[in-house]
């Protein structure tokens, strides 16, 4: 993996996120690697880990749900350009 940097930010509701020299394979991994934590940090406060895979799967497939929803409704952004349904971006 090569060097990349993701920096998340959050204030109030708003979440932003910036990305560095990163792409779909950095990224893929950084969402795995993220995920761990949670899973680590549930399991530290008692939580089992079947729960905690249930848990994670519900909030990929409903993360995925609104990705189509906001790409549908025209609400989509890349590189600041948005995306219309149904086209293919290159992310590497």
């Amino acid at each position: 993996m090569k060097d990349c940097r993701l920096t998340i930010t959050v204030r109030g509701d708003d979440i932003r996120c910036e990305m560095e020299n990163i792409s779909m394979v950095e990224l893929a991994t950084l969402s795995g690697y993220l995920q761990m934590l949670v899973g680590q940090e549930a399991i530290a406060r008692g939580v089992d880990i079947e729960e905690v895979k249930t848990n994670l799967l519900d909030v990929h497939l409903e993360s995925m749900i609104s990705l189509e929803d906001q790409l549908k409704q025209g609400k989509l952004k890349v590189n600041n350009e948005e995306v219309e349904y149904g086209e293919e971006e290159d992310y590497d």
